[in-house]
């Protein structure tokens, strides 16, 4: 880790992960995110 960088809290990775993944699903959902990329404004 730098040196520089001062971290006041530890992150738990593992609800990140969570957290991220659910607001994912809920802003690309797979009905309408799979297939050609495309940016979530083009959804339907």
């Amino acid at each position: 880790m730098d040196e520089d960088v001062d971290v006041d809290e530890e992150v738990d990775v593992d609800e990140a992960v969570r957290t991220k993944t659910r607001a994912n699903a809920l802003k690309y959902p797979v009905t309408k995110a799979r297939g050609p990329a495309r940016t979530s404004t083009e959804f339907d």
